[in-house]
């Protein structure tokens, strides 16, 4: 079982937000993504977070890799969108490298 442990990536995550939108209830849409043309989207978590019931949560997310084993000649990242939940209205990305593959 040990061979697959760099399988998939785990990601711990903590969001704070402005003084004006604590009131407000976010989606957060997270990708593991590669580096191809298509962007092949491997697995995606989506989550809420609303600031008076989430502000000390850590939210622990495990993403698999689409392929065993990975695919070592991509490279991966981790997209993450934020939306207004209500209104689906666009507030901010992320796009983060995962730099070792071989974790």
């Amino acid at each position: 079982m040990c061979q697959y442990q760099n399988q998939r990536v785990s990601l711990t995550l903590r969001f704070q937000t402005f003084s004006d939108s604590r009131r407000t209830l976010f989606a957060l849409i997270i990708l593991l993504i590669d580096d191809s043309n298509e962007r092949i989207i491997h697995s995606y978590q989506q989550l809420t977070y609303l600031y008076i019931r989430d502000c000390q949560t850590k939210f622990n997310i495990y993403l698999l890799y689409s392929t065993r084993p990975k695919n070592q000649t991509k490279n991966y990242f981790i997209h993450i969108d934020i939306y207004e939940k209500i209104s689906f209205t666009y507030q901010r990305s992320f796009l983060i490298p995962l730099k070792y593959s071989f974790l």
